[in-house]
């Protein structure tokens, strides 16, 4: 199996909410690098995506594998989704955000994601500009305040 195939294998557990192979293809010591000021482990990263799924049912990253080199993948992503159950984002000390039934569609991202044992160890991510959450309630008119 190459790499990349790791990176489309866990992409497709996503999309096919399968969140046990989704967890699976991540590694114990995983970490999600470049989206929030702290790295974020492996069960914050699953139950982050959870979040997103459950507010926006078509939610995609549009993957884009770029190429790969000494173990690492890399590619490009393009967040989009509808709001339409509440976001929740309790986990993040943050308040719940009913649905708005908007859709967002953010720039392109790049990634690196770490191949190790047959495990993805880190995916870092590069944000576009207006990217990440702020670029998400940006778009979906959410204000919360500060």
């Amino acid at each position: 199996m190459k790499n990349a195939d790791f990176v489309v294998k866990l992409e497709d557990a996503l999309m096919a909410r399968d969140y046990k192979q989704f967890s699976d293809c991540l590694a114990e010591n995983f970490t999600c690098t470049g989206v929030s000021p702290e790295p974020i482990n492996k069960e914050g990263y699953v139950h982050m995506m959870k979040m997103m799924l459950a507010a926006f049912p078509d939610f995609s990253n549009n993957l884009k594998i770029v190429g790969e080199k000494a173990g690492i993948v890399h590619g490009s992503l393009e967040l989009c989704g509808t709001h339409t159950n509440e976001l929740d984002l309790s986990i993040m000390g943050m308040p719940k955000i009913p649905a708005t039934d908007k859709s967002f569609k953010l720039g392109q991202d790049t990634f690196r994601a770490k191949i190790s044992d047959g495990k993805i160890s880190n995916i870092d991510i590069t944000l576009a500009e207006g990217g990440g959450f702020p670029g998400i309630f940006a778009q979906l008119g959410i204000d919360l305040g500060g």
